[in-house]
Parts: structure tokens; sequence; C-alpha cells
């Protein structure tokens, strides 16, 4: 009887309805984490993460949020089977039809346009109704759906442009990226979706104007890169030195150190000595572009125009290396075809128009011209090519 009063009473039950709210606030503490492991990069931890939440609760928007951390790890099939599992909870809950139709879209576009028309004005249905109806083959549904679209959110914006850009309205995503280009977070990704969008229509004046119209963005955070590749896009000397002059200090990299000698070698014709110096860097792009030159001076020009294909950034950018060392090798009939080759892969490729202009007769070269003009607003002496090419064909009385 002693010990029995000296014992401390049992704790009280805990209701049922207590225990499933101390379970949310677990599954929440998962989801947040598995939020800053995607930020991170870790994406096992925000998989394991939303495995945790599905095991806790028994929650359509648990389920709901674990589908989308699952969908941000690159799982899509882990990320479809919580959504389901939401909707056998509440198979009426649009975010979680939603959740179906984004998990669904890269393997199932028919079934993720079902669970999508269930989840009418949710952030990225859209988008997402306008990729699975061209997956299907309707591009006149995916119209549709942009059509009837009219975001007012910066971020929904982009997601507008970037679908407009998906349907070929090459122009007016342009348009539509530009305009929140100087909008905080997704500027940079606005500018570039603008610039890749340009390089599709040959004409780069609208990237050119909003760059003249924001004289200080070379400085904004974030922005130096987009800025630096547009600046190369553009042919603009003076904007790529001020996108230089906002980067850090940094020491060069050995193949950049390499580089730099090879090109003070080469410019005191030292070829051997370029060529033993260069061997070892084969696939530097800078590094290969020194040992082309001193091996076409060498007379191995077969073998330079082979080494600037394989260092291409891409096929069209292969093209125009290969006419660049055959010009330098002054094989000009082999350069005009590798850039007639880059041309046929991208019309609007600059290089490649500003080199084939010069190697054709007057006639040939000013439509080329022209469209270098477009792909190249601010490149020095396009306008004045362009006259001179207008004018000498107008002499030989040809139309």
């Amino acid at each position: 009887m002693l010990l029995a009063a000296c014992r401390p009473p049992s704790p009280p039950p805990v209701a049922p309805a207590a225990a499933e709210a101390s379970l949310q606030d677990e599954a929440t503490v998962f989801y947040l984490n598995g939020e800053l492991a995607l930020v991170d990069g870790d994406l096992a931890e925000a998989r394991r993460c939303a495995a945790w939440m599905l095991r806790l609760t028994h929650d359509a928007w648990s389920a709901v949020r674990a589908s989308k951390l699952l969908l941000g790890a690159d799982d899509p099939k882990g990320a479809a089977e919580a959504a389901r599992e939401a909707l056998a909870i509440d198979p009426a809950l649009p975010e979680a039809h939603r959740a179906l139709g984004l998990a669904l879209l890269r393997t199932d576009p028919a079934e993720a346009l079902v669970h999508l028309a269930r989840a009418p004005g949710l952030p990225d249905v859209v988008p997402a109704t306008v990729r699975a109806s061209l997956a299907t083959g309707d591009p006149e549904g995916a119209a549709r759906a942009l059509d009837g679209w009219s975001p007012d959110v910066p971020a929904d914006q982009l997601a507008h442009a970037r679908a407009t850009a998906l349907l070929g309205r090459h122009e007016q995503a342009v348009t539509e990226a530009l305009a929140v280009a100087d909008h905080p977070g997704i500027g940079p990704e606005a500018l570039a979706l603008a610039a890749d969008e340009a390089r599709a229509t040959c004409d780069r004046r609208p990237i050119a104007a909003w760059v003249a119209d924001h004289p200080t963005a070379a400085a904004w955070p974030a922005f130096a890169d987009v800025m630096g590749a547009v600046a190369a896009d553009l042919g603009d000397s003076a904007l790529s030195a001020k996108v230089a002059s906002h980067r850090p200090v940094s020491t060069p990299s050995p193949a950049q150190e390499v580089a730099r000698q090879a090109d003070a070698l080469l410019s005191e014709g030292r070829i051997e000595e370029v060529l033993a110096l260069t061997e070892p860097w084969p696939v530097d792009p800078h590094v290969a572009w020194m040992r082309a030159g001193a091996l076409v001076v060498d007379g191995r020009v077969d073998e330079a125009v082979d080494l600037a294909r394989r260092t291409g950034a891409d096929p069209v950018d292969a093209d125009v290396r290969a006419a660049r060392v055959w010009l330098l090798a002054e094989r000009s009939i082999e350069a005009a075809e590798a850039a007639r080759s880059a041309l046929a892969s991208n019309a609007c490729a600059a290089g490649a128009l500003d080199l084939l202009a010069g190697l054709v007769e007057p006639c040939e070269a000013a439509p080329l011209l022209d469209r270098l003009a477009l792909a190249r607003p601010s490149q020095p002496g396009v306008d004045e090519r362009r006259t001179a090419a207008g004018r000498a064909c107008g002499d030989r009385g040809q139309p």
C-alpha cells in the first residue's frame, strides 16, 4: 500500500486529435527541411524528408507536399505515387490533381492533362498544360490554354513567356521576358530566356535596346554571366568590358595561362615551342585555338581543322571554328563551305554570317549582312558593309 501510494501518477492518455496534431507538426518540419535540402542541392535528403512525411501522417495535404519535394528531387515516379495517395484520401482536392499532373508530365502527358484540368487557376498549371498538349500532338489546345491566361505576378509572367516560346512565338516571348528582366530574383532567368529566343528570330535589337535602357545591369547580382553571354551575342565589346569590370578578380586557370603563353610565342613565330607547350591541352578551347594557328603555320591544316571542330561548343560553333581555321590557311572555298554548313543548322549564327559575307559576291553578301545587322546590332562596321555590298551589287546591275 505504501509503495503504491508513492508511485507517480500515470500520465493522462493523449487524445487522438492531439496526437494527430503533433504528427502534423513533425511532418511540417520535415517538409521545411526538405525545401532547404532542395535549395542546397541535396536531393537525397529531400527524398528522405518526403518519405518521413508519408510515414508520419495519413493526410492529403502532407502527401501533396511530399509529392512536391519528390518532384523537385527528380523522382517523378515517387511524386506521382504521393499525389495518388493524396487523391485516395481526398479525391476532390485540386492541389492533389495538380501535383499528379505535374508528376506525370514527362511519362504520361495524356493522363497529366486530365488531372491538370481539375486544378484550374493553380500555379504552374497553364505552362504544364501547354507542355502536355504539345506532347500529345495538340498545339491548338496548347494555344487555347496559354491565350486564356493573363498573369499579373512577375514569376507567372516569366512562366507565360516560357510557354509562349514553346509554341514558337519567339518575338512575343522576347517581349514578355524583357518586361520582367529587371525584376529582382527572376531577372537573370528572364534576360537569358529573351536572349535564347532572340537567337531564333535573328533579331537581337530588342535585347540591345534593353541593355541600353539598363546601363547598370552588368553590376546587378547574378546578372554577370547572363550579361556576358548577351554581350557576346551582340558583338558588343564595350558591354563585354563593362561586365568584366564588375567580375571579381580571379587567378587565371592553368589552361588560360598556357593559352596566354602560346599566344605570345605564336606572335614571335616560335611554332615548335607553341606545339610543344599546347600538346597536353588539346581539349581546352582557348589553348586549342592557339595550337590550331601553329598547326596551320606548320602546314598541318587538316589536323588544325579537326582540332577546331572537336573543341566547338556545339555543331554550329564547330563549323564556325573550322571556317576560321580554313580562312587562316587561306582556303576560302573550304571556309565558305564550313560557314554555309553552320548557317544550314542555324540561320542566325552571327559568326558564320560575318565570315561568309566576306567570302562571297556582293549580291549574296547583302542579305547575309542584313541578317547580321539584326543578330549583332552593336557590332561596328556592319552598316557600312551593308551599304557597300548593296552599292556594289547595284553597280553590277543584279537584282
